[in-house]
């Protein structure tokens, strides 16, 4: 039983250490460039923050159906914001 346990474990070990994004994946050290390939926006304040609320489903359907929805969202709240 011990024997079998430390194999299931032991291959498990092997499994996970070729994962993506683990020290025997990629490249050692990193990418030296990685700031060439980040990510840049134009915006004034970072978005970092996260904000849900419960939406009927129709009420979602509508909001995703638009291009750019996250974006729509936004403005929208700043919009009510700035009227209020």
């Amino acid at each position: 039983m011990c024997i079998q346990v430390t194999i299931k474990w032991f291959k498990l070990y092997l499994f996970l250490k070729k994962m993506p994004g683990t020290q025997a994946s990629g490249r050692p050290g990193g990418n030296p460039d990685i700031k060439k390939y980040g990510f840049v926006s134009d915006r004034e304040e970072p978005l970092r923050s996260r904000l849900q609320i419960r939406v009927p489903d129709s009420m979602k359907e509508q909001v995703q159906s638009k291009e750019n929805w996250q974006e729509f969202v936004r403005q929208a709240i700043v919009e009510k914001l700035q009227a209020g």
